[in-house]
């Protein structure tokens, strides 16, 4: 896991990587339903949202083209997101 500097918000921002050019996650800033849409699908299977004391909140499998996680339940804070792919690597990490 890389180093993230959490910054207190409610605007999701994402790292990009140079080979990942087809991961749209919106919208921004999210209140009810965060939808993850990839031209890539099979290259992603994670998403994980933590709160600031690293505890895991949310853990959904992604293997749709288009991927809708519902985050109405979170209460309004700052979290951590991140996408992994198959292997278990991190290949996006942002603030939400």
């Amino acid at each position: 896991m890389t180093e993230n500097r959490v910054i207190k918000s409610n605007i999701i921002y994402l790292e990009r990587f140079d080979d990942w050019n087809e991961l749209n996650i919106f919208p921004n800033p999210v209140t009810d339903i965060l939808t993850v849409k990839s031209a890539e699908p099979q290259r992603i299977r994670k998403l994980q949202i933590y709160n600031t004391l690293g505890m895991l909140i949310k853990n959904d499998n992604l293997n749709e083209t288009y991927h809708r996680i519902d985050v109405s339940e979170l209460e309004p804070a700052c979290y951590v997101l991140l996408i992994l792919d198959s292997n278990g690597n991190q290949v996006h990490g942002g603030n939400l």
